[in-house]
């Protein structure tokens, strides 16, 4: 039995639309802005795409476009990258993101070397659990009250 692909419309404000087009620049930078070309996820570039062409005609200054071997290409324009309000919530994600990623990796660290490799595994969920939050809140706080201050890493020789 196939499956084919049902159309569905919306009916936006230009406002609610302008919004639609912040969310899939956020998403699409979010989900593509590292990624090399051989590990691209072309079905959110397609999706910001469509989005960015039906903008064309309501906002001609927030896209760009181009033909490529005769397909049309359509992208944001320089208007969002130099938004400031989507560049602070792009920045702000990243912050938080590091932060985080770096108190649980920490704190997974410290856990695997009192309970040894595979502790995850060997210990009872609930249990990892707590000691995972436990350790992570305590980083998070000391990052709070510090910022990078007090890391430091063995055998980086300090520049002083």
């Amino acid at each position: 039995m196939g499956h084919e692909s049902e159309i569905i419309g919306l009916g936006l404000t230009k406002e609610q639309f302008l919004v639609l087009m912040k969310m899939a620049y956020i998403a699409n930078t979010i989900v593509n802005g590292r990624r090399e070309d051989d590990d691209f996820l072309k079905e959110y570039d397609d999706l910001e795409q469509l989005i960015f062409a039906r903008a064309r005609q309501a906002f001609p200054a927030a896209t760009w476009h181009h033909e490529v071997d005769g397909v049309e290409h359509n992208h944001p324009s320089q208007m969002f990258e130099n938004d400031t309000e989507l560049s602070k919530i792009l920045d702000d994600y990243d912050r938080d993101t590091f932060w985080e990623e770096l108190a649980t990796r920490l704190a997974e660290r410290d856990i695997e070397r009192v309970y040894g490799r595979g502790a995850k595994a060997a210990l009872p969920s609930e249990e990892y659990k707590h000691f995972l939050d436990d350790r992570t809140e305590t980083y998070e706080d000391e990052f709070d009250k510090h910022d990078i201050a007090n890391i430091k890493v063995e055998g980086v020789k300090d520049l002083t």
